[in-house]
């Protein structure tokens, strides 16, 4: 596993232009990604942060301040991604498994040891995002771009 600069993120789908998006609070999918100045754009930004110096991070959402987690915490392929109040378990504890380019990452759940998958790697806004095995680097549904956000971006759509 890699070490992330803990920051606000988009989490952007490899091949589609889709980011993760937190929707009534605890619903996560995949839809198009927004312009920084829309309103709504909080929706689709992510609080990455280091655990306690370890190579696991929580994945908060700035909108909700919910974190991603696994729906009942299982590790059955098509189980749904949620969003979650902040339980400490490792459910809610994710790794960045990069892939060859070392510019973009498999995102792995500590607990179940499934990745967060993009189902059929869908453009449409609404796509259901879930834990599955790991099938390797070429499933690009399971492939994500970390897009940084700056700051004062950060700040000024808060």
């Amino acid at each position: 596993m890699t070490t992330v600069a803990s920051g606000v993120y988009f989490i952007k789908a490899f091949a589609a232009l889709t980011v993760l998006t937190l929707l009534n609070g605890t619903m996560v999918q995949g839809d198009a990604k927004r312009d920084l100045t829309d309103p709504s754009v909080i929706s689709q930004l992510w609080v990455v942060a280091q655990v306690n110096g370890t190579s696991l991070y929580t994945i908060e959402n700035a909108q909700g301040g919910t974190f991603l987690d696994l729906l009942g915490g299982s590790n059955a392929s098509a189980t749904p991604v949620v969003g979650n109040s902040q339980s400490g378990t490792s459910v809610q504890q994710w790794s960045f498994m990069p892939t060859s380019a070392n510019t973009t990452y498999t995102i792995v759940n500590s607990a179940t040891n499934t990745v967060i998958d993009l189902l059929a790697g869908g453009t449409a806004d609404g796509t259901a995002v879930n834990g599955w095995e790991y099938t390797g680097p070429t499933n690009t549904n399971q492939v994500w771009d970390l897009v940084r956000v700056g700051a004062a971006e950060f700040t000024r759509n808060k």
